[in-house]
């Protein structure tokens, strides 16, 4: 089967005219699917030659056709490379298990930085010191 622009979909599986980013170039002629800023051909997470069982958030879009590959609200092509210098491309990041956000772009305690380990359990002790204290002078 014909791959006119070499990102490892068939034409026929890429829709024919279908256009997903309204870019004005259909699928199998665009580069860049969803217009995130990876090409669809990167998207292969698995490195199976196939990007369309690669979906980091399980929302049901794998990810060459989704504009927010991770699901924490924040485009792909909006998020730094590796803030958090995990090894770990921050769009790929689902959000974090405390509220924050993958690369802690969005994480109000700790800006840079993710609401998890240190940050996280700095605050969570002086949270528990102040209420200590307050109540200690209470008596």
């Amino acid at each position: 089967m014909p791959d006119t622009d070499g990102d490892g979909l068939a034409d026929l599986i890429e829709g024919g005219g279908t256009d997903t980013d309204g870019d004005g170039a259909p699928n199998y002629l665009d580069l860049d699917d969803d217009a995130d800023g990876i090409l669809s051909k990167d998207e292969d997470i698995d490195a199976n030659g196939d990007p369309r069982n690669d979906d980091t958030d399980a929302d049901g879009t794998p990810n060459y056709l989704d504009p927010d590959d991770d699901g924490d609200g924040i485009p792909t092509v909006d998020e730094p490379t590796d803030e958090d210098g995990n090894r770990v491309p921050d769009y790929l990041q689902p959000p974090s298990r405390f509220g924050g956000f993958s690369g802690g772009a969005l994480c109000a305690a700790s800006p840079g930085r993710s609401a998890d380990g240190a940050a996280w359990l700095f605050f969570a002790v002086l949270g528990l010191a102040l209420g200590v204290r307050r109540v200690t002078r209470r008596r």
